[in-house]
């Protein structure tokens, strides 16, 4: 690779000094012995659609690790409904060997196509058909990881164990801060025998959100179920639906499963949407939602350039407060935005805000103008610093008013394992 493309590549951060691409874990075990011994930083790298920094190097001394090479699926086993493969593994490299089997891997976020396994669980990612489904860590049954010293840590792939701590939740969002992850034995679901999708509009935010809670309480299973505001509609779910007549804000709620079930589900959730006053576009245009959901992610890198992006997650009676916060905030800096939530579950409901600004210097500082004040107002009402992605870098400074002491918990934990500090250094604000 050439030395400008890979600086380029690796954005804001320092050009490493090796890129490396290990094929099994013994390779990734002898890396990581000769890393630790030589103090040298080791930075994982996956699908390279991080938002936040996490997988750049921050020292010219660095290995970066990319996993591409370990792509293998090692196992799938239908009695036991798990799949084990490597850590580089993507969506594509087993969706159809398990549709052969009857199964699917329900984890479908916009970026699946480029987006790696290990990644997904390094940042504690959350896909499309969380509500049913659960997010990525939650499909995680078992991991095996390489540690700081070069020992391989084995969890055992059970429900559930009241053997201490649940090691795996140790690694799901740690950014690659205390071990190289190498394999992941997930949990796969039977295909649906049916699957229906519906799109709904509403004339504000609020009326469709009370509506989705409404659909959310009466406790229908969704595999998604999804709100969004005039901007999200229009400039996203319209376009990607390619329906220019789409507007105000927006539902899209889906069941999947045995048939019988789904038709009862949708006609309840219809009932219910159409009793807070919701337009249904018809079962047509779900169905444009399934086979168009990665329009999404094409529309997003389509404007990567000059957006920006806060995700957060509160309890239910924190969220139209914070929606409108946000919104006030957007309106007052004048930049152009949309805002949806992509996920709701029996604890509470996320919002994704995605503000658009120029390129130029001007526009540059009011996008981070913006974020710095956004980010503390959030979090002093409640939301999290983050639900979505990742903190890396670029969300370190608040890490501490989130955590409080429990940011000395996690160092103390990283000097236990990693006492020469090789593992993705500089992140997570560790």
């Amino acid at each position: 690779m050439p030395p400008e493309r890979v600086a380029g590549h690796f954005g804001s951060g320092r050009l490493p000094a090796f890129i490396v691409w290990p094929e099994t874990t013994e390779q990734v075990v002898e890396l990581v012995r000769l890393a630790n011994a030589e103090k040298i930083p080791l930075v994982p790298w996956g699908g390279s659609v991080g938002f936040r920094g996490g997988s750049i190097p921050l020292s010219t001394q660095s290995i970066v690790v990319d996993t591409k090479k370990m792509c293998r699926v090692l196992e799938v086993n239908t009695d036991a409904m798990t799949v084990r493969v490597q850590a580089g593994a993507v969506r594509s490299d087993f969706d159809s060997l398990l549709a052969e089997h009857g199964f699917w891997f329900p984890f479908d976020p916009p970026s699946h196509p480029v987006s790696t396994i290990g990644g997904f669980i390094s940042t504690a990612a959350a896909g499309w058909w969380m509500p049913k489904y659960g997010y990525m860590g939650d499909l995680v049954l078992a991991l095996e990881v390489v540690l700081p010293d070069g020992q391989i840590l084995r969890t055992r792939p059970v429900m559930k164990h009241s053997v201490g701590p649940n090691l795996n939740w140790l690694f799901v969002g740690a950014g690659g801060t205390l071990g190289l992850i190498t394999e992941a034995i997930l949990k796969i679901y039977p295909l649906p025998e049916t699957r229906r999708t519906r799109v709904l509009t509403y004339p504000t935010f609020n009326e469709a959100y009370r509506a989705a809670y409404a659909i959310n309480r009466a406790d229908l299973n969704p595999y998604v179920l999804r709100v969004g505001d005039d901007g999200h509609s229009r400039v996203y779910l319209g376009r990607a639906l390619m329906e220019p007549n789409l507007a105000g804000a927006s539902i899209i709620v889906g069941f999947d499963g045995l048939t019988d079930l789904v038709e009862a589900q949708d006609r309840i959730a219809l009932r219910i949407a159409g009793e807070h006053g919701g337009r249904d576009w018809g079962a047509e245009m779900g169905q444009r939602f399934w086979d168009t959901r990665l329009n999404f992610w094409k529309q997003r890198k389509s404007t990567q350039a000059t957006t920006n992006v806060i995700t957060t997650a509160a309890t239910f009676d924190r969220i139209e407060p914070l929606y409108q916060a946000v919104r006030s905030l957007y309106d007052r800096h004048g930049v152009h935005f949309s805002i949806h939530i992509p996920h709701f579950t029996t604890k509470g409901a996320s919002l994704y805000c995605i503000f658009r600004h120029t390129v130029d210097d001007e526009g540059l500082v009011l996008s981070r103008r913006t974020w710095q004040e956004a980010i503390p107002m959030i979090q002093g009402m409640g939301g999290t610093l983050e639900h979505h992605h990742e903190v890396g870098v670029h969300l370190a400074p608040w890490v501490e008013a989130e955590l409080g002491a429990g940011l000395e918990v996690l160092r103390r934990i990283k000097r236990a394992l990693d006492p020469a500090n090789i593992m993705n250094p500089g992140k997570l604000a560790l």
